[in-house]
């Protein structure tokens, strides 16, 4: 039986995902035209010469199932049936359009995607077919024709507007205000209809027109009237979204948190609910009955799922209550996650499972460091340090914390220097407090201070790797080889307009490269988006990076697969630091870092 889930929406997004089609027919569906009712069936053979598994695997079917009003995605382990692998899997009412990754629990065939429209008994698309195959597959010219066809058979899908609008932007059409305007005009005509499609669409066209008042109007009644609807979550994403952009200056966060607890007290099981328990379980404000409800809902639901574990296990921490109770689901959220359980949810590429381990092994050091259980918050906390995967300076300065708990001095003061060494604002002070505890005063430190430091980089030279080169053309025609770059630090930026992490980011970018100006330091910005693209949209958000255009090469040489990523080449060209994510803050973290490859 397919396994229900959600799918988050997260502010690290995950990119090289998209697949060659079907490649040698390694994946096949059947009927080739399937309606309601029938019995569809996927095969995987491993037999194929550009299959990436063997007949000896173990083989999971993970289908995104696309409905005119909603997304949900589903996974199923495969059955072999002599050569090939199958799974039967009927038709449901409202499915309008299936799509079929295929994985294991260490890896996914990247190759072999297959998808398919569902049909109507007169052989016609069903609806929001043909709007899913223009948000998949449509180009600059012909994505006007599916848009056409879905409302010549479906005219009250007033949802495919908001998506015609998306498909504009991504193409960066210069006509798309007057569009909107237009389409509009039209949408007003049929309030009377009130669906929650059309009053969707509507929140998001005033948005994009400057209207935000009528904006928020709408978006209270879907809110208000449609709670538990995909639309709702997905209203009010891209209201924070612009919130977050600063494209509602007027606007204060309260107000979009005050909508958020009101949309997921409503709907405690939805899919939005579940996106975002994630900065609820961490919000010492948010009250903890709520985060309960959603994330025991959740477990209910799929309780293989690492997710609703983890986040009741950090909330839990977070409020310093019900500690038992936490150790207990942070070690089954470790457990799910090491077992590769997070690729039939969310992760069907492996990399979130790889960036958050981490992160669960420092939740569950917290934890078992307020139990008292310092042995085991010290294992924990070094398991972090061992696969974290971007610098974690907190990790050093955890781990200082337990040994000076157990009076072990000298290995707090060795950890609390590494953490200084890479950025940490607070070690400096925890070594302060260390060095008095032990001499009896502060006096002397600064001194003490300097020869620890400079031992520390003497006895642990790291081996780094060399940054591959590149050759590159900024937005003003400045040419750029990393090659040249020797005897610089160079800080990168890799990022797209369509993230809202990576913008938010920006101003404080731009303060970065204030507290830099006349250092040897080159700040790049490589972007995925087309020249013309970036021109229009630096109008609006200056940013004082180098602004690199079309830059997914240069992206799949660093192995960036997440947005935003930084990172920091030192003078001698190697890879120093890595930060993945974005932040308002973040340029505070990079700070320090860009000082350490200096010195």
């Amino acid at each position: 039986m397919l396994k229900r889930l959600s799918m988050a929406l997260i502010i690290i997004i995950i990119m090289l995902l998209i697949p060659v089609s079907g490649i040698s027919q390694v994946a096949k569906i059947t009927p080739e035209k399937p309606q309601w009712g029938d019995k569809l069936q996927v095969t995987y053979d491993p037999t194929t010469e550009a299959a990436k598994f063997l007949p000896g695997d173990e083989i999971y079917a993970i289908c995104f199932v696309f409905s005119s009003d909603s997304t949900e995605r589903r996974w199923a382990k495969m059955q072999k049936d002599g050569g090939v692998f199958k799974y039967v899997m009927p038709i449901e009412k409202d499915m309008a359009f299936l799509t079929f990754y295929f994985l294991t629990l260490e890896d996914w065939d990247r190759n072999a995607e297959v998808s398919t429209m569902i049909y109507r008994q007169d052989g016609l698309p069903r609806r929001g077919g043909n709007i899913r195959l223009m948000k998949k597959s449509s180009t600059k010219e012909n994505y006007l024709d599916f848009f056409k066809k879905e409302i010549e058979l479906y005219p009250d899908n007033y949802s495919a507007y908001r998506d015609k609008w998306l498909i504009q932007r991504i193409f960066g059409l210069e006509d798309l205000k007057n569009t909107i305007t237009q389409d509009i005009d039209l949408l007003e005509k049929q309030l009377k209809d009130d669906s929650v499609g059309l009053l969707y669409s509507l929140s998001y066209g005033y948005l994009e027109l400057g209207e935000e008042k009528k904006s928020n109007s709408i978006l209270r009644i879907i809110i208000e009237k449609y709670p538990h609807s995909y639309y709702a979550g997905q209203a009010l994403n891209y209201y924070e979204n612009q919130l977050v952009s600063n494209k509602i200056k007027d606007k204060v966060p309260e107000e979009v948190e005050r909508l958020k607890l009101q949309l997921i007290e409503k709907s405690p099981g939805s899919r939005y609910s579940r996106d975002k328990v994630r900065s609820l379980a961490r919000q010492m404000e948010a009250p903890l009955s709520l985060v309960e409800r959603v994330c025991e809902n959740w477990i209910r639901d799929e309780p293989n799922h690492p997710w609703p574990h983890f986040y009741l296990a950090m909330a839990y921490s977070e409020r310093k209550e019900k500690l038992i109770q936490a150790s207990e689901l942070i070690n089954q959220a470790i457990n799910l996650l090491l077992k590769g359980k997070l690729r039939l949810y969310e992760d069907h590429t492996g990399i979130m499972t790889k960036i958050e381990l981490p992160w669960y092994y420092e939740v569950s050091s917290d934890i078992h460091y307020q139990l008292g259980n310092y042995a085991k918050a010290l294992a924990d906390i070094k398991a972090a340090k061992l696969m974290q995967v971007e610098t974690r300076p907190g990790y050093y300065l955890k781990e200082a914390i337990i040994w000076q708990k157990v009076e072990a001095y000298s290995k707090a003061e060795q950890e609390c220097l590494e953490a200084l060494m890479l950025g940490s604002h607070e070690a400096e002070n925890f070594l302060k407090e260390i060095y008095s505890k032990r001499h009896g005063s502060v006096d002397g430190f600064q001194a003490y201070l300097s020869i620890k430091t400079k031992k520390i980089t003497a006895e642990h030279p790291k081996e780094k790797e060399i940054a591959p080169d590149f050759n590159v053309v900024t937005l003003e025609g400045e040419k750029l080889r990393l090659a040249e770059m020797k005897g610089k630090a160079v800080v990168l930026n890799f990022w797209y307009i369509g993230c809202a992490p990576c913008r938010v980011e920006i101003p404080g970018f731009n303060k970065l490269i204030e507290v830099f100006k006349g250092e040897n330091v080159v700040f790049i910005a490589f972007a995925l988006d087309k020249e013309h693209e970036l021109k229009e949209f630096l109008k609006r958000t200056p940013f004082n990076y180098k602004i690199i255009p079309s830059a997914l090469t240069v992206a799949k040489q660093f192995g960036v697969k997440v947005f935003p990523t930084h990172i920091i080449i030192s003078k001698e060209g190697k890879i120093e630091h890595t930060l993945i994510g974005g932040s308002e803050n973040r340029h505070e973290q990079l700070e320090p870092l860009i000082h350490d490859v200096l010195r």
